[in-house]
């Protein structure tokens, strides 16, 4: 964003370690050269002031721990490097209409936990625990959502972090889920054909694609036809589609191709308005 130092400092502060100043370097000075105070954040940032205070004092004091590792003033192990997801936990007070939805996504039941209420879902390398235990309240996404997405240097790993203004409940806040596909076609057959209920897409999404992109008519047909989502950049293309929501719940299917790294941010607007208008009026799902 185009923004003089002002508007930046009022209103886009972040967390040391998250910019790009050497905070750390000028902590270590400082103490070099005597200070033996507190440290304190003084953070202007409107993201902060709508998102839950104890999610932000949470991320505030992992800032602190941070620059207090690189700014040398403790001695820490050295942090694990992630390689990719163990598992994707979903809660879930009635666990049986999720229970079905990952059958017909080809989850199969792999294991069950001897004490707790918890099952283990696995379809290839992807693994999901269904845990019963958990509280289940339905909340359209009817609000304005923050999104910032992480990914190591191979693409291997990669989440993104939604916020969202309201109330801290961690019981009210979707679950979003995405599994890829080298074949999001042949997927997206295979699941329908299952009872699968996919999220509606409006006729005029595919409009404004066939406006934007040079696709090929039989290209465009079965995005249409199966309610698949589509972007692409310089590097490559990406397809994406989603399931209805369940309770809390919504998986989303992606299929990258050629160097794609980003996650269809352009198509999250028309995702949302689906989904609430489905949630409000209880539309039917594709299926």
């Amino acid at each position: 964003m185009a923004m003089d130092v002002l508007q930046w400092s009022r209103h886009y502060r972040c967390f040391p370690g998250q910019g790009g100043f050497d905070v750390a370097g000028l902590v270590r000075h400082a103490v070099r050269a005597g200070y033996t105070g507190p440290l304190s954040l003084e953070v202007f940032n409107d993201v902060f002031r709508q998102a839950d205070a104890g999610r932000t004092a949470v991320d505030a004091l992992r800032s602190l721990r941070s620059l207090e590792e690189a700014a040398q003033l403790s001695t820490l192990p050295a942090p694990a490097v992630p390689s990719g997801v163990a598992f994707a936990e979903l809660a879930a007070a009635d666990p049986e209409p999720v229970r079905v939805l990952l059958s017909r996504l080809g989850f199969a039941r792999t294991g069950r936990h001897t004490g707790k209420p918890v099952e283990l879902r696995q379809q290839g390398a992807a693994r999901s625990l269904l845990n019963a235990a958990g509280a289940d309240r339905r909340e359209g996404p009817a609000r304005a959502v923050r999104s910032r997405a992480m990914a190591d240097a191979d693409g291997g790993l990669r989440i993104a972090l939604n916020v969202a203004p309201g109330p801290g409940d961690r019981g009210a806040r979707p679950q979003h889920i995405a599994l890829a596909t080298d074949d999001i076609v042949a997927t997206v057959r295979r699941i329908r054909e299952g009872g699968a209920a996919l999220l509606p897409v409006p006729d005029n999404y595919h409009d404004d694609l066939e406006a934007r992109h040079d696709l090929a008519p039989g290209t465009l047909a079965t995005l249409r036809e199966l309610g698949i989502l589509y972007d692409r950049d310089e590097d490559g293309e990406f397809w994406h589609c989603y399931t209805a929501t369940l309770g809390r719940v919504f998986f989303e299917i992606v299929q990258r191709t050629g160097g794609y790294r980003g996650y269809g941010a352009r198509n999250a607007a028309v995702r949302l308005a689906a989904q609430h208008t489905a949630d409000r009026l209880g539309l039917p799902a594709r299926t």
